[in-house]
């Protein structure tokens, strides 16, 4: 394959795979445009591991497949032959999670994500479907692609799904002001999220407008990290603050919680409780 650090080894992985595929199905972009849509939309990766570097541009080639123009904006497709559980044009709700949270990387084409969410909540994709999290997908797109007002936009849909609460960070560019308006106006509960190093004061021009308090107790990421020293002396400090201002805003923590760090949590003034691996271990 050459050196290591020639970036032009990309391009014998696309036309390999596209010499072993017999392209039965062919959607919005075919294997001959593959190799012009992987130079402009996938991030370039280099790793000294071949089957490692390969592996990721054949993800890649694979994704770029499964881009369906429907006539009326783009989906994407879990299934390349048509299969009889799928919904209009081949969709697959129970996939479209994953489908974003792939989707979210690709370096120019943002109105994909937005085209496809427009076919879940506005236009024929059939949501409630099957089982789907779709909301935490778009904020997780938002947070990647920077695009909080795509998250904003489709907020009374998401309110239609059954979402009741919306948690905004407060570290956000522009800050929380308009998405926390937005929550509220959808009749959505609104809810602010503070990072470890963000002071609790900086949550007190938005108390009005919020019900709860959401606290980061490791730095927001990944999962399994440890809870952080001093998360339950700024927990009491919020708690402080909330008196002080006469709120009941609730007081909720995430990360590092175990049985071990729970009632420490509990005891600063925690009411509400996010874990994830202390479920499963």
């Amino acid at each position: 394959m050459g050196g290591r650090f020639n970036r032009e080894n990309w391009r014998e992985y696309i036309r390999r795979f596209n010499e072993n595929d017999e392209e039965t199905t062919v959607q919005a972009v075919p294997n001959e445009k593959a190799e012009e849509w992987v130079e402009r939309e996938v991030p370039y990766f280099d790793c000294p591991d071949p089957v490692l570097e390969e592996t990721w541009y054949f993800r890649w080639w694979v994704f770029r497949k499964h881009i369906k123009d429907t006539g009326r904006g783009r989906i994407i497709t879990e299934f390349l032959p048509r299969v009889p559980w799928a919904g209009p044009y081949n969709s697959i709700n129970g996939a479209n999670g994953h489908h974003i949270a792939e989707a979210r990387w690709l370096k120019q084409d943002r109105s994909l994500v937005r085209e496809y969410l427009a076919f879940w909540l506005r236009g024929e994709g059939q949501e409630t479907s099957y089982s789907s999290w779709l909301a935490d997908t778009v904020y997780q797109y938002a947070l990647v692609s920077g695009e909080e007002a795509l998250a904003v936009d489709f907020l009374p849909e998401l309110e239609e799904l059954g979402v009741k609460r919306v948690s905004v960070h407060y570290e956000i560019p522009g800050g929380p002001e308009a998405a926390l308006r937005a929550i509220c106006a959808a009749g959505m509960q609104a809810g602010l999220v503070l990072n470890p190093e963000t002071p609790v004061e900086s949550a007190l021009p938005y108390l009005a407008q919020i019900s709860q308090l959401l606290l980061m107790t490791v730095h927001p990421g990944r999962g399994g990290q440890v809870y952080l020293p001093g998360s339950n002396e700024k927990i009491a400090a919020a708690k402080s603050l909330l008196q002080g201002q006469g709120s009941n805003t609730v007081i909720q923590v995430d990360g590092g919680i175990t049985p071990g760090t729970l009632p420490g949590a509990y005891a600063a003034g925690a009411r509400s409780i996010v874990a994830g691996r202390a479920g499963f271990s």
